[in-house]
């Protein structure tokens, strides 16, 4: 506010000038608004400054907002100066100083903190006034929001407590009165005495004064000086003189007075002490009117009697006056009777086994004042600034290295911030500050010179004061009082020691409380976000051996939490599954409560940029250097597996990448195995930029450079296939496979094949050994899956294709879990890893053939395992591939596929001797839409099941080859494919086996009437009626069934009446909803041509159809519609005599469907669906009625899109026309047309309605 009111200056000389506003009158009404909002706001501003805190407690509230809307009034009082008449300087200012003093709001923050230790004072003072505890507590508070103000504010604030008891005793208001008589007594407690003027006070008073003349002559309109300043001047030297005169004798006289007192305190107390009274001594300590040397006295002697015989007296005593009146003494302005009060409660802590001095501590708020005197000893006592020059004299005497980057962060940080606690960045950690997200350092050359020690008082210094706090502190993390010594910011504290950069007495108690403290998870998390990792890694190359010692404890003792995790082996990660970080608000973390994994997730996301160059570091062994203190190579382990966690951030990333020599040192356990450095590397290329290729690179050129021992065997080849396992799982983008993550990928693996990985993993993958030819596949199948088009290229010319196809039969083989993770793909076998890379590189017109004929060889392989690999193969490359069809048809893969499905079970099978039943059998569902569920148990797999698999295989993949039409339909109708598939619609395989071999026999039935001849001669009509009355709707392939039923009942003609009559018994009497949507779909596949048309027509199953818009589900209405709209097309069908017409003669499809209701069921379907309908797919099918169910239990797209058609295609002829507009269609279309344009329906569905709609109009 006061920033903004300063802008007010120049828009005052602006009116000071004349004739700026229109009137003399509104002139001065102006000013005097202007005038009363600024007063007002300066007397609110003067208060603040005078009144004293207990005042600003209680009146803070009224007083901040009477000031903001002295703002508020400012900004309107300035109105009439904004008008377009005035001088436009004017009206510009005024306009913007207005518009800023509008935005003015109170601080509710402040107003917030105000009222929080006002709300405790007043617990405080009522649990005293309720007799559950004395006021120590309360003085305690009361003491430390006093204690440092001036004696004016002191004054102020005595004043206004006396007139509000004598209030609020007046008006009955006894809890308030008895709040404020608490308050008064300690503020007239600390009220000190008028000093005397000194000589130098009176000089500078009279200076004070003759610059403020000065100050007002200067300020005085025209420059002249006043009357009254040449006087004053006269009157300030004599009093000068006459102060001087008098300030000496009553020093002389007073210099003689402390002595006698301090004398007689001393006797005194000594007396006291002798005659065993320690009552007596606790008593002096809380009388107000005792002086320091009295109090150090008590203070000795209640310390020796706590550690003495007397020791159940002094507690005793010490316990009726309560730890607030000790801990008012902590805060005492004399740095004895601090020092000595710190003695006392150390004596009182160690001397209590039960912890009851402790929980008193801690009740009274105890940890709040132990904390601010180790932070009043840093930045107020001087132990900062001093340590600050002393390391900088140091360093300029040449006595030891200092880093001058180190010593300038930690002069300039703020006291409240975190660069206090940053430590020294040795080599190379001083340049990460600049990826750092700290503060930027200032430079040193600034830095001020080194300033005077602090004053001693009685030999007490402030290096001994924080020292005996930190004792203090470090007693109390021992106990169960963490979470309280973390709210009272005890850890950063702790922290901010530690870095001093001179070292010492307050470094060394640091540290071993740290090393505590570091035993507690949330106290460990807290000290790495202070970045505790960078100054241990400085005090590890002390000279000093206690400072190098406590450095590697602390460093150990934070190393203990991931320590467990690498004797478990479980792997410390950041990725998305972990838990998110449970720091709450006050910077504190809830790692006490959480899993050790978690825990180390939390201590990863804790460190920054410098904290992860020191683990690296640490890997490499600069940490510690050449002492034999302490192993730190003992720590490395620890350091490893927590790395994972610290590459959460682009920074942290960049710093490990920086390292690369602790990358290559991470090589060695990498290929002896170790799960930790895979998991460093593999987060570290889990990034979507350019560490990614880098993390490529390394392992690229570790991999070429072992591969010669691979043809050797031994610890070589299973070190080059353990990086070849961690190169495949770098290449790959785990996670997300959005379009950034494979481009990432592709380059990844153009780095590779610039290193000359290929030729590498090739080596593995032609190896005898299985775990070396293992990773070579893996290798292989993420360059060929993610890899470019000269990637791929260059895995053809290296003679990829013969080692993929060899590979595929290791069904038998699962990938190595751990390594990979998670799984390359589904099933984790080499041979599915094979089959993948094959169907990638089949994408290249060069290598696509050559892979189509090596795997036709296998397919009609005599060993079952082989020929179920080589299917399962060829069905994933034709759905990565489906140009793979017609060079598989040339081929010739459709006679050992006919011969697989005409094999029956013979000795070997039955015996059991195929090498690759077991495994094959058991991922029988590979590469197939769905997995095989013709399963016979979970006891020991025989030949059988394997030859199931195989004709499983191949019957999916004659359907994948013939789907499409083409030479692949009349290759397979030249194998006589129809009579094995027609052997397997038999009702005693699986319902599942039976609709996929009728799927494949649709595209023959359709096309080759030698076939549709085959099948019924066979009885295949029978079976293909008894299918669609049984088989449920959700296996895989049954709308595909359904279509050869459709294609066989429409094109043989000598069956096509029968069974169409059949179908319409399904329609009308079908017992189950499977049977009657089985019986739609036939019939709607059936309309789509001629023959099929006039067979529906002529059986009458137009009534059928429309009943079943009203009462089927969603699979059901989308069939009835779209067997609709296909019968709809025609204009006129001739009939021979039928039951629709015993005569026989032309009929019109669509007045038929008229007259049937077919308008109006249709508009009901349409107008039925509300916005939720939207989410659905767009595209018909299962997943779209599933998808418009789940998005609010409305028609999903599946059923609206017929519909939409349908109704389109009757409005083609008037009589539609005529029965839409009767139905009321024409608002109902208009309505989807407008849900479309909202986005509301698919644009499919809206253009269908709009296009029905415009044939209305």
């Amino acid at each position: 506010m006061a920033t903004q009111l300063r802008e007010l200056r120049p828009l005052l000389l602006e009116l000071s000038a004349p004739r700026r506003l229109a009137t003399e009158g509104e002139h001065e009404s102006t000013l005097l608004a202007i005038e009363s909002a600024l007063r007002t706001f300066l007397a609110g501003a003067e208060r603040c400054r005078n009144c004293g805190p207990l005042e600003t407690l209680l009146t803070a509230a009224p007083l901040h907002l009477g000031m903001v809307d002295a703002c508020l009034c400012l900004g309107k009082a300035l109105t009439p100066l904004q008008r377009p008449e005035l001088p436009t300087v004017v009206a510009a200012q005024a306009k913007l100083l207005a518009v800023e003093l509008e935005k003015t709001t109170p601080s509710f923050a402040s107003l917030r903190r105000l009222a929080m230790a006002l709300s405790e004072l007043q617990e405080e003072a009522e649990r005293a006034r309720l007799g559950d505890d004395n006021n120590g507590a309360f003085t305690a508070l009361v003491t430390r929001l006093t204690v440092r103000c001036p004696r004016a504010q002191l004054a102020a604030d005595a004043a206004f407590l006396a007139q509000q008891v004598q209030e609020a005793t007046a008006a009955g208001r006894n809890v308030e009165a008895h709040f404020f008589q608490l308050a008064s007594t300690v503020v007239q407690a600390l009220l000190p005495a008028l000093p005397l003027p000194s000589p130098a006070a009176g000089a500078a008073s009279d200076a004070a004064r003759g610059d403020a003349d000065r100050a007002a002559a200067a300020g005085t309109p025209g420059g002249t000086p006043r009357r009254s300043s040449a006087a004053a001047g006269e009157r300030g030297a004599r009093a000068s003189a006459t102060g001087a005169a008098m300030s000496s004798r009553r020093r002389r006289l007073q210099l003689g007075t402390d002595e006698n007192s301090q004398a007689e305190a001393c006797a005194s107390v000594g007396a006291a002490s002798c005659s065993g009274d320690v009552g007596a001594m606790v008593d002096r300590l809380c009388n107000n009117s005792t002086s320091h040397a009295e109090r150090v006295a008590a203070l000795e002697a209640v310390c020796e009697a706590v550690t003495g015989p007397k020791h159940k007296e002094a507690a005793q005593a010490l316990e009726r006056a309560g730890m607030g009146q000790l801990l008012r003494l902590v805060v005492s302005s004399n740095r004895a009777v601090r020092a000595a009060t710190l003695r006392l409660l150390g004596e009182m802590l160690r001397a209590d086994p039960d912890g009851c001095a402790q929980q008193q501590l801690v009740a009274a708020r105890g940890l709040s004042v132990l904390v601010h005197q180790v932070v009043t000893s840093l930045d107020e006592g001087g132990l900062q600034c001093s340590a600050v020059a002393a390391a900088l004299a140091a360093g300029e005497a040449g006595m030891g290295h200092v880093d001058a980057q180190h010593v300038a962060v930690v002069a300039a940080a703020s006291p409240a911030g975190k660069g206090l606690g940053t430590g020294t960045p040795k080599k190379g950690h001083g340049a990460l500050e600049v990826a750092s997200p700290r503060p930027e350092p200032v430079s040193p050359s600034p830095l001020p010179g080194p300033p005077a020690l602090a004053r001693e008082e009685s030999g007490v210094s402030e290096e001994e004061l924080c020292v005996l706090a930190i004792a203090l502190l470090r007693h109390i993390l021992c106990g169960p009082h963490m979470a309280e010594l973390m709210s009272a910011g005890a850890v950063k504290a702790l922290c901010r020691c530690a870095a001093l950069p001179s070292g010492g007495r307050v470094v060394s108690a640091a540290m071993a409380a740290l090393a505590d403290a570091a035993q507690d998870g949330s106290a460990a998390v807290q000290m790495l976000q202070e970045r505790l990792l960078v100054t241990l890694a400085d005090l590890a190359l002390s000279p000093r051996a206690s400072e190098a010692g406590l450095a590697y404890a602390s460093f150990a003792a934070l190393m203990h939490h991931p320590a467990r995790l690498a004797a478990e082996g479980i792997i410390c990660s950041n990725s998305s599954g972990s838990a998110s970080s449970s720091t709450s608000g006050d910077g504190n973390c809830a790692g006490a409560s959480s899993s050790p994994q978690q825990l180390c997730v939390e201590m990863g996301r804790a460190c920054d940029a410098a904290s992860t160059t020191v683990l690296l570091d640490l890997v490499v062994g600069d940490v510690g250097g050449s002492s034999d203190i302490g192993d730190w190579r003992s720590l490395v382990p620890a350091a490893v597996h927590l790395l994972p966690a610290c590459l959460h951030s682009p920074e942290n990333r960049a710093a490990a990448l920086r390292q690369g020599a602790a990358l290559r040192r991470l090589l060695r356990p990498l290929a002896a195995g170790d799960a930790g450095a895979a998991a460093v590397l593999r987060r570290l290329g889990g990034s979507l930029d350019q560490t990614k290729p880098a993390v490529v690179r390394l392992l690229a050129q570790a991999l070429v450079e072992g591969s010669s021992s691979v043809g050797r065997g031994g610890s070589g080849a299973q070190q080059s296939a353990q990086l070849a396992l961690a190169l495949a799982d770098v290449l790959r983008p785990v996670g997300s496979r959005d379009r950034a993550a494979l481009r990432w990928a592709g380059e990844a693996c153009s780095e590779a094949e610039g290193c000359g990985a290929v030729r590498a993993a090739m080596d593995l993958t032609a190896s005898n050994d299985m775990s070396c030819r293992t990773a070579g596949v893996a290798c292989l199948h993420a360059l060929a899956v993610y890899g470019s088009a000269s990637t791929r290229a260059a895995l053809g010319a290296a003679g990829c294709v013969p080692a993929l196809v060899d590979a595929v039969k290791l069904e038998a083989k699962a990938l190595p879990e751990p390594a990979l993770a998670p799984p390359i793909c589904s099933p984790h076998t080499v041979g599915h890893a094979a089959s993948e890379a094959l169907a990638a590189l089949a994408g290249s017109d060069k290598m696509r053939r050559d892979i189509c004929v090596q795997l036709c060889a296998f397919a009609g392989s005599s060993s079952l395992g082989l020929a179920a690999a080589a299917c399962g193969a060829l069905l994933l490359l034709l759905a990565e591939v489906p140009a793979a069809g017609p060079i598989l048809a040339e081929v010739g893969v459709m006679e050992p596929l006919v011969g697989q499905l005409a094999r029956s079970p013979g000795p070997s099978t039955k015996a059991g001797r195929d090498p690759y039943r077991m495994s094959v059998a058991l991922h029988g569902g590979v590469g197939s839409a769905a997995s095989s569920s013709n399963s016979h148990g979970t006891g020991t797999v025989g030949g059988e099941d394997v030859l199931e698999l195989v004709q499983q295989r191949a019957v999916r993949l004659l359907w994948a080859l013939c789907r499409g039409g083409g030479s692949a339909v009349d290759a397979a109708v030249a194998a006589r494919a129809a009579s094995p598939l027609l052997q397997r619609l038999s009702p005693a395989l699986d319902v599942t086996l039976r609709v996929e071999a009728a799927a494949a026999l649709g595209p023959l039935v359709r096309k080759s009437a030698a076939a549709r001849d085959e099948v019924v001669a066979h009885g295949g009509l029978a079976l293909l009626l008894e299918l669609a009355r049984g088989a449920p709707t959700n296996v895989p392939l049954w709308e595909d069934a359904c279509a050869a039923l459709a294609a066989l009942v429409a094109m043989h003609a000598p069956t096509r009446a029968e069974a169409t009559r059949v179908l319409r018994q399904m329609l009308v009497r079908g017992p189950t909803r499977s049977e009657v949507a089985a019986a739609a779909v036939v019939v709607a596949r059936m309309a789509t041509g001629p023959a099929g048309r006039e067979a529906a027509l002529a059986e009458d199953v137009v009534e059928p159809l429309v009943r079943l818009l009203g009462l089927g589900d969603d699979r059901t209405k989308a069939a009835a519609a779209d067997a609709i709209y296909h019968l709809a097309v025609a204009g006129t069908v001739q009939l021979p005599p039928c039951t629709a017409l015993p005569n026989g003669g032309p009929v019109k499809p669509r007045v038929a469907l008229i007259r049937a209701g077919a308008v109006p069921a249709l508009l009901a379907l349409m107008d039925a669906p509300s916005e939720h309908a939207a989410a659905a797919p767009a595209s018909p099918g299962p997943a779209a009625a599933v998808a418009g169910t789940e998005a609010g239990g409305m028609l999903p797209v599946a059923v609206l899109l017929p519909v939409a058609e349908a109704l389109e295609c009757l409005a083609g002829s008037d009589e539609g026309v005529q029965a839409i507009k009767a139905a009321g269609g024409v608002q109902v279309l208009k309505d989807t047309v407008a849900r479309g344009k909202r986005r509301l329906v698919p644009q499919e569905v809206a253009k269908a309605a709009s296009d029905a709609l415009l044939q209305c109009m």
